[in-house]
């Protein structure tokens, strides 16, 4: 992903639930360009001592 395509910034102004959208889009374009070249075995990995999976993380953000 360039820069361009990563540049999700919430609105500076707006309403809350614009900001919070905004907030929401920007996390989801993080994590799926930290994650978007993992295999499955790479998405099955658990991070420290957390029960969770970067592919169950990636579910619960869909």
């Amino acid at each position: 992903m360039t820069d361009l395509q990563f540049s999700v910034e919430p609105p500076l102004s707006g309403t809350e639930v614009e900001q919070i959208v905004g907030s929401l889009e920007r996390l989801r374009a993080t994590f799926r360009w930290k994650a978007g070249g993992l295999d499955a075995h790479g998405l099955d990995t658990r991070i420290g001592a957390s029960t969770l999976t970067l592919g169950q993380l990636l579910k619960h953000l869909a």
